[in-house]
């Protein structure tokens, strides 16, 4: 996500996502010129979990929303909390993840780290700030699919955690926060649409799972009012554990991947026997 939440915003308003929003100028330069702080990124990469159990090799592309800007510590992050809720398994994580990402930066700057060797399972949390700066829905499909399609060659499971209610951020006022929602609704539906028809693809019911409780709490929240602190990334990371349980299943079950041998278990190793 990008802290440039004004400018983004005042561009999706132009488009008429909200009828009315374009005449709200005071709001976009409140926004734009709040004097709160900005918080570098974390780097999620890693060891989770306990060091006798198998490993599965985790690859993570995406913005802000893996990268915990406002945390100490990047277990924090919702994919490293997720991930250690899962005590009879370990894993090596790999973020490429960099903050204010549009899907076209991960295409350009992180897909090719992140599918240059096989992986067990691939993390994608990208959008938000596509929704924001007013990018095209069918344009933010086509990219994502690209996207997941890649990792799809070079990876067991790929999960999506969508897009979650950006419009409850403290920082963004109203009417500028039923923009946001709006447009980050929009683009949550799209990840369902790319990981419907895509097996081996899991969808995160973010919107499900935590919108009610970013509404409803004020204490989620880090110190530049738009990135969730960790009790946030705990709601992030309730929201993902349905899919990456379902993923990890996909992943330890006695099954084929695409027509190839899928043992249980024995972490990237296992790998040699996929497709790419």
């Amino acid at each position: 996500m990008s802290v440039l939440v004004g400018r983004s915003l005042a561009r999706a308003a132009g488009l008429g996502v909200v009828a009315g929003v374009a005449t709200a100028a005071g709001p976009i330069v409140y926004v734009g010129r709040l004097d709160l702080p900005e918080h570098p990124d974390l780097d999620a990469s890693g060891r989770v979990g306990r060091p006798d159990r198998p490993v599965l090799d985790v690859v993570v592309v995406g913005d802000s929303s893996c990268t915990g800007p406002g945390l100490h510590d990047p277990r924090d992050i919702w994919l490293n909390q997720v991930l250690g809720r899962f005590g009879d398994q370990a894993f090596t994580v790999a973020s490429y993840a960099v903050g204010g990402a549009q899907t076209t930066d991960v295409i350009t700057d992180q897909l090719p780290a992140a599918t240059a060797r096989r992986r067990d399972l691939a993390l994608v949390s990208i959008g938000t700030n596509d929704a924001l700066h007013g990018r095209s829905p069918v344009g933010v499909h086509d990219r994502l699919a690209h996207i997941v399609d890649a990792l799809l060659e070079r990876s067991g499971a790929v999960m999506l955690l969508g897009v979650g209610d950006v419009g409850t951020a403290p920082r963004i006022p109203f009417p500028l926060s039923a923009v946001a929602t709006t447009v980050a609704h929009t683009v949550d539906r799209v990840h369902a649409r790319v990981a419907r028809p895509r097996a081996r693809v899991f969808k995160a019911p973010m919107w499900e799972l935590t919108t009610a409780s970013f509404r409803r709490r004020d204490d989620v929240w880090s110190t530049d009012r738009f990135h969730p602190n960790a009790d946030g990334h705990a709601l992030w990371a309730d929201g993902a554990e349905p899919a990456v349980a379902a993923a990890l299943d996909h992943l330890t079950a006695p099954t084929t991947v695409g027509g190839y041998p899928h043992p249980p278990t024995g972490g990237s190793s296992r790998l040699t026997t996929w497709p790419g």
